[in-house]
């Protein structure tokens, strides 16, 4: 019998092993569609450090290049009069992706002067992109906005590019971008390159935040864990957990603490645990000098999809959140949109908690009465204003158009007000998606309409 046991376990592993090989043979085979070259790609801002003197730029070149170089200077009128601009020399790494291999690149511009416009640039001294331009944040506690992404990871050049374009061109003042992990479909060098060609030179131009979601996440029976192309070619401050420090931070902006989570993280079984990240949290919002707080993470507690709760997600987090007062959760991952008002016992203590989705793909939402605004079928970004005594959220469409807008009003106790500012005569938006209309049964689809319809009559109802 034990014999048979071993026997059993040496047919397994050779399966695996077998099929990590074919994996890796088909990998060795796809099509490059994003081959680095000579001149600088992939520019994108972060922030490692602070954020209203400090500017970190990363990219990409072939192997060929062996130097990185930042240059800036305070903004002129003709970047011709640059005759001595400031200068630093990148730190420089060696990734081999799935397709190609290349060299990453990250510099940091230091000792920047708060509120003003640099210009920049970055090469090898003989290879440059272009001057890019960005502006520093103003620090102390002065208004500003920001915008917030939910799951790209289908189509991203294809269906994601309008969104992130048009979301840009109507709040081109915007002092960042924050992305709720799934930028990708696959943690992979082509899926990557859609998602820097989508955002372009709007990358080069406005920091980006980024949470890691599922599909950032290598699944492989023998090969786990983050992908390895996210540390090389993002540079977030490194002030998480040991451990998980390229996908768990936090930075400051002005008069908020911004919380990033990795919810694909906490299992056991990946790079750290749930107590791990909720330890670190309280610490981190414990230690918060400023009024405002936002989380950001991938998974939500409390989903828009039949049977996707995240129990244990709530049972260690939820209680942080309104420990601390936090004031807005920004999620991704239920390819639907969902905004429900204060959850806390106590209803003007804790978080607003938002799941957004940019990207096409679509799932079959659930209506729940803890989610006061939802939508299906719809692709949304988020535009969040930042003052001394309130937070104001707007969801638009694609198209621009308003569709969910709250404000959250805080007095210098805590004590918050939640202002809901979309008429009931907008309609929610909860069609089903084609997918699901194609494999549900008549009974099936009978129960979710007149689940819809009772939902609109609740609302109807509550807010005679």
């Amino acid at each position: 019998m034990r014999k048979l046991k071993k026997v059993n376990i040496l047919i397994i592993a050779i399966i695996s092993l077998g099929s990590f090989y074919i994996g890796t043979l088909i990998r060795e085979t796809k099509i490059e569609k994003y081959p680095p070259g000579k001149k600088p790609e992939r520019v994108i801002l972060t922030w490692s450090d602070e954020t209203s003197t400090t500017q970190t730029v990363s990219w990409r070149t072939d192997t060929t290049v062996t130097k990185g170089i930042v240059q800036w200077n305070r903004a002129v009128e003709v970047a011709e009069d640059i005759i001595h601009p400031y200068e630093v020399n990148a730190d420089v790494d060696t990734f081999k992706s799935d397709v190609n291999q290349a060299h990453y690149y990250h510099g940091t511009m230091s000792n920047l002067l708060p509120n003003n416009q640099y210009l920049y640039r970055v090469g090898d001294g003989e290879y440059w992109s272009e001057w890019y331009q960005f502006k520093t944040g103003k620090g102390g506690h002065e208004d500003f906005s920001f915008l917030y992404f939910g799951d790209f990871q289908n189509k991203i050049k294809e269906q994601c590019s309008r969104v992130i374009r048009n979301a840009y061109s109507n709040f081109p003042e915007a002092s960042f971008l924050l992305f709720a992990g799934d930028l990708v479909n696959n943690p992979e060098d082509n899926d990557f390159g859609e998602w820097y060609e989508t955002g372009d030179w709007i990358f080069a131009s406005t920091p980006v935040m980024a949470a890691a979601g599922n599909h950032e996440y290598i699944r492989h029976q023998l090969i786990g864990g983050l992908g390895p192309q996210w540390k090389h070619q993002f540079s977030f401050p490194e002030n998480g957990p040991e451990g998980l420090q390229a996908s768990v931070y936090y930075f400051d902006y002005q008069n908020v603490r911004f919380v990033v989570l990795d919810t694909e993280g906490m299992s056991d079984g990946l790079l750290g645990s749930y107590n791990k990240q909720h330890d670190w949290l309280e610490k981190v919002l414990s230690e918060n000098p400023n009024k405002w707080s936002v989380v950001m993470l991938h998974h939500p507690f409390l989903s828009n999809r039949k049977g996707e709760n995240n129990s244990k997600l709530k049972e260690l987090f939820k209680p942080v959140y309104e420990k601390y007062n936090v004031d807005v959760v920004l999620q991704g991952h239920d390819h639907t949109y969902g905004r429900t008002g204060f959850l806390s016992e106590s209803s003007n203590k804790g978080p607003v908690y938002v799941i957004s989705v940019a990207g096409p793909k679509m799932y079959t939402l659930e209506p729940k009465d803890e989610i006061h605004r939802m939508a299906s079928c719809t692709q949304l970004y988020q535009e969040i204003e930042v003052n001394e005594d309130s937070i104001l959220f707007s969801a638009y469409t694609v198209n621009g158009l308003l569709y969910d807008q709250f404000c959250i009003i805080k007095d210098e106790n805590g004590n918050k007000k939640l202002v809901e500012s979309i008429s009931l005569e907008q309609k929610e938006r909860l069609n089903l998606p084609l997918a699901s209309l194609r494999k549900k049964s008549d009974a099936e689809l009978e129960e979710y309409y007149n689940n819809v319809k009772q939902r609109e009559h609740s609302l109807h109802v509550e807010n005679q």
